[in-house]
């Protein structure tokens, strides 16, 4: 009996060690919608002085510049809530990726500033999209007991996606390359794109869209539905 005790133990070891994996996987694919969004600000500081004096901008097409960024990122904000609830939280975040990665290309190799200020259009879509559909799909991912710390972690993403920013534009400023200060921050949009695959459908969302199975499944494999107790998640106790 003894024996059989320890097994068990062992096995819901394993289990736990698994679990917080997958959760920390997670949590980090997700935040780093968080970086982009820092990226993005970031990187147009240090980009702008040299895209002035290349084509001559004057004070009102710079913020321009600047600017259009935001009136993306607030369409991207509305669209998302849409889209989040029709196609759910992964693959809005994967068209949040997708659109990133578009943007930050686009304005590097953009030919005027007409151009590069429809990118940053983009990116601002992208931005939005992100910014609506990450946290929210952190939050139904987590614990109530966890959930304000892996939110902040998503904040904590944005500040360290400025930072980055800073730094390569910085490393850039010595060639002048304002081109490749704004097409570099599509790596990360690449691996966010290549590691959201591989993450689950919320389970929140799978219970809206009566796939009750899949939502319990995932909970299961994340070892959150003891914790969640909220009224929101009854529908996956058992009867």
């Amino acid at each position: 009996m003894v024996e059989n005790v320890v097994k068990t133990s062992a096995v819901n070891s394993a289990a736990e060690k698994k679990a917080a994996r997958v959760r920390a996987f997670i949590f980090f694919t997700a935040g780093m919608a968080g970086l982009l969004f820092g990226l993005d600000q970031g990187v147009i500081s240090g980009a702008l002085p040299f895209i002035s004096k290349e084509w001559g901008l004057n004070s009102q097409l710079q913020e321009w510049v600047v600017s259009s960024m935001m009136v993306g990122a607030a369409i991207g904000a509305i669209v998302a809530s849409i889209l989040s609830s029709k196609i759910g939280r992964k693959k809005s975040l994967l068209i949040g990726a997708a659109l990133f990665i578009i943007g930050s290309l686009g304005s590097g190799l953009a030919a005027g500033v007409t151009m590069l200020i429809s990118f940053r259009i983009i990116l601002g879509l992208s931005v939005g999209i992100a910014s609506y559909t990450a946290p929210l799909y952190l939050a139904e991912m987590s614990s109530k007991e966890s959930r304000g710390k892996v939110i902040s972690g998503y904040q904590l993403m944005v500040t360290v996606g400025i930072l980055l920013a800073f730094l390569s534009d910085t490393a850039l400023s010595y060639s002048g390359s304002w081109r490749m200060m704004l097409a570099v921050i599509a790596v990360p949009a690449v691996v966010l794109i290549l590691t959201v695959f591989a993450l689950p459908d919320s389970p929140r969302w799978l219970a809206a869209k009566g796939r009750i199975k899949d939502g319990r499944r995932y909970c299961i494999l994340c070892m959150l539905i003891k914790k969640w107790q909220n009224r929101n998640y009854q529908i996956f106790k058992k009867p």
